[in-house]
């Protein structure tokens, strides 16, 4: 959330009703939030921090083409979709006239969305990994106004 309109509003984080205290090398077992948010690991009881990723990745999609990568009103079926991984992809996918819209590095744009949204796990990277290395952030950082991003991202 916002706290206020504008460019220069701080951004709150919100809703910790799921959050839980995490220790590195020990699973998580309990299959909670929202099926289209929730990473493919989740459903099947045994996830680790990278199961945020894959929620950041949704989000991120959404933001750049104003719809979900997975869609279904069955949640059996949207779990099925979950755990294929996005095919939203590949050339000629549901999704590939909106991002060839978007200004920017699209194809770097596309590259990130495939790391944050990679359905297994073990491939997919950790959030030091992506803002460490790569390409959309590191230019975002260097030159917010021609990723049109105005990204100020630092790694902790």
């Amino acid at each position: 959330m916002l706290e206020m309109p504008g460019f220069d509003s701080k951004l709150k984080l919100i809703d910790f009703g799921l959050a839980t205290i995490f220790e590195p090398g020990r699973p998580l077992r309990l299959s909670c939030g929202t099926t289209h948010y929730t990473a493919p690991e989740v459903h099947r009881c045994n996830y680790n921090e990278k199961c945020d990723i894959w929620s950041i990745g949704i989000v991120f999609y959404m933001l750049c083409t104003g719809s979900w990568p997975f869609f279904d009103t069955s949640e059996d079926r949207l779990q099925k979709l979950l755990a294929g991984g996005p095919n939203v992809f590949e050339p000629g996918g549901e999704n590939e006239a909106t991002f060839k819209k978007r200004r920017g590095d699209v194809s770097s744009i596309m590259n990130l969305l495939k790391d944050l949204l990679c359905p297994q796990e073990a491939d997919r990277l950790s959030a030091k990994e992506i803002l460490e290395r790569h390409a959309w952030i590191e230019k975002a950082r260097n030159d917010p106004i021609a990723t049109g991003s105005g990204c100020k991202c630092t790694v902790l």
